[in-house]
């Protein structure tokens, strides 16, 4: 963690949420306790950032790439012979996003 602080352990966290918890969803104050909501119902996936330090900021930015690639298409004309892939220009991305392959006769673009 920044700072240097350990970071702690599954246990400690879920030992610090519970009664956080508790208390967000009697605070009477209605963004805590829609906030504490949302968080116990991801409850499982936060505790579990907590074991493997995994996040979705890869798949953020895959969806970022396909969101331009979509954005770009509507302002191209509409040709019969274009198809989506050459949108996906894939030497563009980030060199960490190395599950990303092309497959398939037509070059379509899949996650493995």
């Amino acid at each position: 963690m920044p700072g240097g602080a350990p970071v702690p352990s599954k246990e400690e966290a879920e030992n610090y949420l519970r009664p956080w918890y508790f208390w967000a969803t009697h605070s009477r104050i209605q963004p805590i306790i829609k906030a504490a909501k949302t968080i116990k119902s991801h409850w499982d996936g936060v505790l579990r950032w907590f074991e493997s330090h995994i996040n979705n900021g890869i798949l953020e930015g895959i969806n970022n790439l396909a969101q331009a690639a979509k954005a770009k298409a509507k302002r191209l004309p509409l040709q019969p012979h274009f198809r989506c892939d050459h949108l996906l220009d894939l030497r563009q991305t980030p060199h960490s996003i190395t599950h990303v392959k092309q497959r398939g006769a037509n070059n379509s673009i899949f996650l493995s």
